[in-house]
């Protein structure tokens, strides 16, 4: 089943990332040529696939 993400998670990721972070997001933007918000719901589904693996363990 698909995980539902919400915007506002993905706002506040945003708001909140430091500087360096934000700057990191940018040049990885450039790289995959992926916008800001498929780069920030790329990660938050590469942290959630991370957090099921370490509990099935």
């Amino acid at each position: 089943m698909p995980i539902k993400l919400s915007t506002e998670l993905m706002k506040q990721l945003t708001v909140k990332s430091p500087e360096r972070e934000y700057t990191d997001l940018e040049d990885h933007d450039l790289k995959n040529q992926a916008s800001k918000p498929q780069v920030i719901r790329i990660m938050i589904l590469d942290l959630t696939t991370i957090s099921v693996g370490r509990m099935g363990t």
